[in-house]
């Protein structure tokens, strides 16, 4: 009777070592799956907050591209300060367009090479070609002319111009916030960050966009041809 007791005795003190595992195992898990929730929710806010700061500054480039180029076809020239803005604005366009492909990519929310890089192509050279006019001197004044625009250069420009527009008709097609009124680009922050709130990276806007503006740069450069190799179209 007593060994049947012992018997006993040993077989529960396993089950309850093995529910003891079982229970530990299974916390180990539960705190591991809430850390990793956690780590994303963090990560996200981090993205989200770097997708908020640097689609303000891409779309107000856009804005401020628009307004340059405008003022630039109006009084006939282009000052150092026009050129370097362009330079800066245009770095900003590939550098956003870039990081922010590769990471849809990397989130599994396009296919890699669902994106053509024609945006990052010909907005680097744009970059490129104003970054040298603006190297050629150093001014007394950031107003001082750079250079004149002629009967080519206006041309030059307004295809520039066309190709900002249509960068920014994809923002209005995506983005919350942004809209086009008798030709004045329009970038409401606070209604962007009021729809989109906190965690922005979770929705859909910025990968649309980043997507649509390989299209719309292809579409352009499609019924432009002479713009297919932008190099050539404003070195030549």
């Amino acid at each position: 009777m007593i060994v049947n007791t012992n018997i006993q005795i040993k077989k529960n003190y396993k089950k309850i070592i093995y529910f003891c595992i079982a229970v530990t195992a299974l916390i180990y898990i539960i705190f591991n799956i809430v850390e990793l929730y956690q780590e994303k929710k963090a990560y996200e806010a981090h993205i989200s907050t770097e997708l908020y700061s640097e689609t303000n500054r891409v779309l107000n480039s856009l804005v401020e591209n628009n307004e340059i180029y405008e003022e630039v076809l109006d009084k006939g020239k282009v000052s150092y300060y026009d050129a370097y803005k362009i330079t800066q604005n245009h770095k900003r366009i590939a550098d956003y367009t870039q990081k922010y492909q590769r990471l849809a990519v990397s989130f599994n929310r396009i296919e890699s090479g669902e994106t053509s890089g024609e945006t990052v192509k010909n907005a680097s050279v744009i970059n490129t070609y104003f970054l040298q006019q603006v190297e050629t001197l150093t001014p007394e004044n950031i107003e001082d002319t750079l250079f004149e625009i002629d009967n080519d250069t206006k041309k030059k420009f307004q295809h520039l111009k066309a190709l900002n527009k249509a960068w920014f008709q994809s923002a209005e097609e995506y983005v919350s916030g942004v809209s086009i009124n008798e030709n004045k680009f329009i970038y409401d922050s606070q209604l962007f960050k009021a729809v989109y709130g906190e965690y922005r990276v979770s929705y859909d806007f910025w990968v649309n966009f980043v997507v649509n503006l390989d299209k719309v740069t292809e579409d352009y450069l499609a019924t432009n041809m002479q713009l297919r190799d932008m190099k050539s179209f404003l070195w030549d």
